[in-house]
């Protein structure tokens, strides 16, 4: 199975490059979905999150609004910075079972949506990583068209998260999201052909890999039947001289 991360900053793209990959059936595991489901309403992080925010950070059905709530987590809060933590782990645990789960199921190949392909144990199994850019501009307007934000609060907003140009010369693919719809699609196109043809070269490697492994098999039961042979027949012999 290849294991591919995906990364980039707010306001790049990169949830509609995920987007773009789950239209072509790729198997995509999203950071931000488990951590909105970890911390839903009736879930067991709910009542911490309230306690720590308080209601300011309630949507008007009672959930969490996650993107103030992640915002949030990045401030210089001790006691918010340790419920931050204590949701992370079981993120990276429930990762870490939906990753098993698609192996065991014969996943060929499966996108890892999240920012702990840099961080955590998970990149020691991702090749290749796939960081998903855009001019600073281009990335400023659709912060501020979405979230609303003013020049600040979006500056801040980048700012808290890894750069882009830290995490570029650690990527294998880039993808510039910084023009056209059709543009990005292009890319994702190409990048699914790479990730198919390495798919089949791992499964050809596989079934080698297999059929080698069957051959030893036999040869060293043929060389057990041998010895077995050779041990019976001693015993016959001594026997019968006897």
């Amino acid at each position: 199975m290849i294991i591919a991360g995906l990364s980039g900053q707010v306001g790049t793209g990169k949830t509609s490059v995920a987007y773009m990959l789950r239209e072509k059936g790729v198997t995509v595991i999203c950071h931000d979905e488990i951590v909105a489901t970890s911390i839903k309403k009736g879930s067991s992080f709910y009542n911490k999150v309230v306690k720590f925010m308080g209601d300011g950070v309630l949507l008007q059905d009672g959930n969490i609004n996650f993107r103030h709530f992640f915002d949030s987590s990045t401030q210089n809060n001790k006691e918010q910075g340790e419920l931050w933590k204590s949701i992370r782990k079981r993120v990276i645990i429930e990762i870490s079972k939906r990753i098993a789960i698609e192996w065991l199921k014969g996943t060929e190949i499966l996108i890892l949506d999240c920012p702990i392909v840099f961080d955590s144990w998970v990149k020691h199994f991702i090749d290749p990583l796939i960081v998903v850019y855009a001019d600073p501009a281009t990335q400023t307007k659709r912060i501020q068209q979405r979230d609303g934000l003013s020049g600040t609060e979006i500056a801040s907003r980048i700012s808290s998260q890894m750069a882009l140009y830290e995490k570029a010369p650690l990527a294998s693919t880039q993808i510039d999201n910084s023009f056209t719809i059709e543009n990005t699609q292009k890319q994702v196109d190409a990048l699914y052909l790479r990730l198919q043809t390495s798919s089949e070269k791992k499964t050809v490697k596989r079934k080698s890999i297999r059929i080698g492994v069957i051959i030893f098999g036999i040869f060293l039961l043929f060389l057990l039947f041998r010895l077995l042979l050779g041990f019976i027949k001693r015993i016959y012999f001594s026997i019968f001289k006897k």
